[in-house]
């Protein structure tokens, strides 16, 4: 499903969180792309809405939560 404004940023790349404590995430200052190049590895999946997910161990895990993501906002009323 396509939503305007909805979409997972570098094709489901991994970004960190500076609230998370898990792998690559640790210490981070900032949010920011772990794995130049690839979509693969450990992070978060970021919307383009800003919502980012929880920690993740691959990409095929940021796709199925964006695919929820996107569901459980088209189930809100406009």
């Amino acid at each position: 499903m396509r939503m305007t404004g909805h979409g997972l940023q570098d094709e489901g790349a991994a970004y960190s969180s500076i609230h998370c404590t898990e792998g690559p995430c640790k210490k981070q200052v900032t949010v920011k792309r772990l794995t130049p190049g690839g979509t693969g590895g450990e992070g978060h999946a970021l919307c383009e809405c800003g919502e980012l997910s929880g920690h993740l161990e691959t990409g095929n895990a940021r796709d199925r939560w964006h695919k929820g993501h996107k569901t459980e906002l088209a189930k809100k009323p406009a």
